[in-house]
């Protein structure tokens, strides 16, 4: 019996310290700024919302921002309750109901808080601002939670430096140069164009034929991309012949003249005075050379006769 009791009260003190581990943390802060960077003398304004509804009697908000920032105004979005107020020169604000309340309904869109901000001084890094909210009924804590945003708080007018060359461009990416204010460390950036394919000659690397096509590329010389491109099929050679002529050739109508006549022939023996006489043989010729042929051998007749007659006289002398 008193190993029961002890069973049950071990458990009971299991059940005690697990309990916190399982209770509902209410809904969690959500705070946005309706700008994240402003320059200085400007306001930004935040809103402070809650992600589910809640049912609570209080509830408490507390808010942090750098020097940077100065507070302009803040305030509950509640409506009925019995007291909301915000003492700004604490940062804190607080509500209370009747009795407990359901709050952060679909019609007020969970909106619970709202107040702005003016930027005064200029920061070179992105400022932090936190809203802190706590729900209660009585002394009993149901939800508590906290949300930051940051905002950027840039010059009104830039102290730049050179541009810098961040990214090269390339034959189809623009490249970027930026430039830094020296004062809030804004960043101005411009883009450069792209530098654009610079091709060489084509090159051909499968010749056309009447059957296939061709192929051909070239290479850009700054990335060395290559492209190919198609070269159309040869036109084919026509298969039918070349037309002939049905005229003939013509032919020369002019012939080589002949002698109808036959060369007469001699009928006599030659005699021995015929061979040693000293007159040459008559030449062939043709009737048409026939006075050209006489005359020749009346001039070899006359020189014969001419040299006889010297070699007769010589003889004499002696």
């Amino acid at each position: 019996m008193k190993k029961a009791v002890t069973a049950i009260l071990s458990l009971f003190i299991m059940l005690v310290i697990a309990l916190p581990c399982f209770a509902d943390e209410g809904p969690g802060v959500i705070l946005t700024a309706d700008k994240t960077s402003v320059k200085a003398g400007e306001t930004v304004k935040f809103t402070v919302s809650i992600s589910d509804s809640i049912n609570t009697k209080s509830g408490s908000i507390e808010l942090s921002f750098p020097e940077s920032f100065e507070l302009v105004s803040a305030g509950w979005t509640l409506t009925g309750t019995t007291m909301a107020n915000y003492d700004k020169s604490k940062n804190k604000g607080v509500f209370s109901f009747d009795s407990a309340t359901f709050i952060g309904d679909e019609e007020s869109g969970f909106v619970i808080f709202e107040f702005t901000l003016k930027a005064e001084t200029v920061a070179s890094t992105a400022k932090s601002v936190t809203a802190s909210a706590q729900f209660k009924n009585g002394s009993i804590v149901v939800g508590e939670s906290s949300a930051t945003a940051s905002v950027k708080i840039i010059c009104a007018t830039h102290s730049y430096g050179d541009f810098t060359r961040t990214k090269e461009p390339t034959c189809t990416e623009k490249g970027t140069e930026t430039r830094t204010c020296s004062v809030c460390g804004h960043v101005d950036k411009k883009d450069i164009a792209a530098l654009g394919h610079k091709f060489g000659d084509w090159s051909v690397t499968k010749e056309a034929t009447e059957t296939e096509t061709g192929i051909r590329e070239h290479t850009c010389s700054v990335c060395g991309k290559t492209e190919t491109s198609e070269i159309p099929k040869l036109t084919p050679a026509s298969s039918e012949p070349e037309p002939q002529s049905s005229e003939p050739e013509p032919q020369s109508s002019e012939l080589v003249p002949q002698s109808s006549e036959p060369e007469p022939q001699s009928s006599e023996e030659p005699t021995s005075s015929d061979t040693t006489s000293s007159e040459p043989a008559p030449l062939p010729v043709n009737n048409d050379g026939l006075v050209t042929v006489l005359a020749i051998i009346a001039a070899v007749s006359l020189i014969y006769a001419i040299a006889v007659t010297v070699l007769l006289i010589v003889k004499m002398k002696k």
